[in-house]
């Protein structure tokens, strides 16, 4: 799907998700942006009932959590975390 704003067109694609805990699924959607020669992806939207939260433990990552049992389904360490990306990814 692609997203017309002005002159640019942006790429976007979206992946299903479902709880680890009690099986909801979802879907999260994503803008395919080009930096600098380096195709990197966003998250522009949650499609489900699911919702985000910074995690209450170092090093504080991003936690996609369901609102139907509270699991946490994702996990996802910033590109801007503090700590070398090598020891999360």
């Amino acid at each position: 799907m692609d997203t017309k704003l002005g002159n640019y067109a942006i790429r976007q694609h979206a992946d299903a998700i479902a709880c680890r805990k009690c099986g909801t699924t979802g879907t999260v959607v994503w803008d395919d942006i080009s930096r600098r020669n380096v195709c990197v992806s966003e998250q522009v939207g949650i499609d489900g009932p699911f919702f985000e939260r910074l995690s209450k433990k170092p090093p504080y990552p991003i936690e996609l959590v369901c609102r139907a049992c509270g699991g946490v389904t994702l996990t996802a360490y910033p590109s801007t975390s503090l700590h070398e990306r090598e020891k999360y990814n």
